[in-house]
Protein backbone atom coordinates (compact mmCIF):
# COMPACT_ATOMS: atom_id res chain seq x y z
CA UNK A 1 0.00 0.00 0.00
CA UNK A 2 1.61 2.99 -1.35
CA UNK A 3 1.40 6.55 1.52
CA UNK A 4 1.11 9.29 -1.32
CA UNK A 5 -1.99 10.14 -3.12
CA UNK A 6 -2.50 9.87 -7.10
CA UNK A 7 -4.63 13.13 -6.47
CA UNK A 8 -3.16 16.94 -7.60
CA UNK A 9 -0.83 18.04 -4.77
CA UNK A 10 -1.37 20.43 -1.68
CA UNK A 11 0.47 23.44 -2.05
CA UNK A 12 0.47 24.70 1.22
CA UNK A 13 1.83 27.04 4.26
CA UNK A 14 1.98 26.19 8.08
CA UNK A 15 0.45 29.11 10.20
CA UNK A 16 -0.24 28.68 14.09
CA UNK A 17 -0.17 25.47 16.16
CA UNK A 18 -3.78 24.71 16.72
CA UNK A 19 -3.19 21.22 19.10
CA UNK A 20 -0.75 19.31 20.32
CA UNK A 21 -0.80 15.11 21.41
CA UNK A 22 1.37 12.69 22.65
CA UNK A 23 2.90 11.63 18.80
CA UNK A 24 1.88 15.01 16.94
CA UNK A 25 1.10 18.47 16.70
CA UNK A 26 -1.52 20.12 14.64
CA UNK A 27 -1.52 23.34 12.66
CA UNK A 28 -3.37 25.51 10.89
CA UNK A 29 -2.34 25.80 6.94
CA UNK A 30 -3.30 27.70 4.07
CA UNK A 31 -3.89 26.20 0.88
CA UNK A 32 -1.77 28.67 -1.52
CA UNK A 33 -3.40 28.04 -4.51
CA UNK A 34 -7.36 28.19 -3.40
CA UNK A 35 -6.72 30.20 -0.45
CA UNK A 36 -8.79 27.21 1.70
CA UNK A 37 -7.77 26.15 5.17
CA UNK A 38 -6.22 22.91 5.84
CA UNK A 39 -5.03 21.43 9.10
CA UNK A 40 -1.20 19.65 9.08
CA UNK A 41 -1.02 17.03 11.37
CA UNK A 42 3.25 17.42 12.05
CA UNK A 43 4.96 14.18 12.88
CA UNK A 44 8.34 13.71 14.03
CA UNK A 45 9.94 10.63 13.59
CA UNK A 46 12.26 9.42 15.84
CA UNK A 47 16.13 8.81 15.39
CA UNK A 48 16.25 6.43 17.25
CA UNK A 49 16.04 2.63 15.20
CA UNK A 50 13.43 1.03 17.93
CA UNK A 51 11.10 3.61 17.77
CA UNK A 52 11.20 4.52 13.88
CA UNK A 53 9.71 0.85 12.86
CA UNK A 54 7.08 1.15 15.90
CA UNK A 55 6.19 4.94 14.77
CA UNK A 56 6.17 4.01 11.17
CA UNK A 57 3.75 1.18 11.83
CA UNK A 58 1.45 3.33 13.24
CA UNK A 59 1.56 6.42 10.99
CA UNK A 60 0.56 3.88 8.11
CA UNK A 61 -2.34 2.84 10.12
CA UNK A 62 -3.44 5.98 10.46
CA UNK A 63 -3.03 7.04 6.94
CA UNK A 64 -5.01 4.19 6.25
CA UNK A 65 -7.82 4.47 8.04
CA UNK A 66 -8.10 8.11 7.28
CA UNK A 67 -7.96 7.42 3.20
CA UNK A 68 -10.57 4.77 3.89
CA UNK A 69 -13.48 6.36 5.75
CA UNK A 70 -15.66 8.60 4.45
CA UNK A 71 -18.50 10.33 6.87
CA UNK A 72 -19.36 13.78 7.44
CA UNK A 73 -18.81 13.80 10.27
CA UNK A 74 -15.47 12.55 10.02
CA UNK A 75 -12.12 15.11 8.99
CA UNK A 76 -11.23 14.31 5.27
CA UNK A 77 -7.85 13.46 4.54
CA UNK A 78 -5.98 15.20 1.69
CA UNK A 79 -2.35 13.71 1.42
CA UNK A 80 1.06 12.74 3.30
CA UNK A 81 3.92 14.59 2.32
CA UNK A 82 7.45 13.39 3.69
CA UNK A 83 10.14 15.08 4.43
CA UNK A 84 13.54 12.50 4.66
CA UNK A 85 16.21 15.10 5.78
CA UNK A 86 14.28 15.90 8.78
CA UNK A 87 12.28 13.00 9.30
CA UNK A 88 9.01 14.22 9.00
CA UNK A 89 5.54 13.65 7.78
CA UNK A 90 2.65 15.96 7.68
CA UNK A 91 -1.17 14.59 7.07
CA UNK A 92 -3.00 17.22 5.35
CA UNK A 93 -6.54 17.11 6.36
CA UNK A 94 -9.78 18.97 6.00
CA UNK A 95 -9.29 22.05 8.82
CA UNK A 96 -12.67 21.76 11.10
CA UNK A 97 -12.39 25.08 13.35
CA UNK A 98 -14.18 24.84 16.49
CA UNK A 99 -11.24 23.32 18.30
CA UNK A 100 -10.51 19.30 19.45
CA UNK A 101 -13.02 16.90 20.35
CA UNK A 102 -11.62 16.63 23.63
CA UNK A 103 -12.17 20.02 24.86
CA UNK A 104 -16.09 19.19 23.74
CA UNK A 105 -16.31 16.52 25.87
Amino acid sequence: MSLLSTRRKIKWRRGELIGEGAYARVYQAINVETGELVAIKHFKISDSPRKVEREFHNLRREIYLLRELSHPNIVQYYQTDLNEENYTVDLVMEYVSGGSLKRIV
